[in-house]
């Protein structure tokens, strides 16, 4: 174990374009850490997994098969879902465009390339605030 491990293992959910790049990122820099990594590459697969319950955060691509920000929004709008902290990933975006993600339920933004200390960082936040 290093200094960089979760007292509490994060469960991630991951919402990955068909390139799945993310994911296998994510799963090689939280795995071994102890933290559960899952994966869905369609959107359509996201609301039933999260009403299993028991999800740290979503981080979720700003790819092309999946828009982050309009799926922020949706899962918002989902009365019966748990809320769960949703972390952004893609490359850099505006202050205006975060002011927008944050007001659809977003909590963070992880640039592209993926960097341990800063997934770390949002995951940590992720479990010292949860979305409410």
């Amino acid at each position: 174990m290093n200094d960089l491990d979760f007292d509490v293992p994060a469960r991630v959910l991951v919402a990955d374009d068909a390139d799945g790049l993310v994911a296998v990122v994510m799963q090689a820099l939280l795995e071994p850490m102890g933290c559960q990594v899952e994966t869905v590459d369609g959107t359509d697969e996201i609301a039933p997994r999260l009403r299993q319950g028991g999800y740290t955060a979503l981080v979720a691509e700003r790819g092309r098969t999946i828009d982050g920000l309009a799926l922020a929004r949706a899962l918002g709008e989902m009365a019966d879902l748990p809320r769960v902290p949703i972390l952004l990933v893609g490359d850099t975006i505006d202050t205006e465009a975060m002011a927008y993600a944050f007001a659809a339920g977003v909590r963070g933004h992880l640039s592209t390339p993926l960097r341990l200390g800063e997934v770390v960082d949002a995951l940590t936040d992720c479990m010292a605030r949860p979305a409410a």
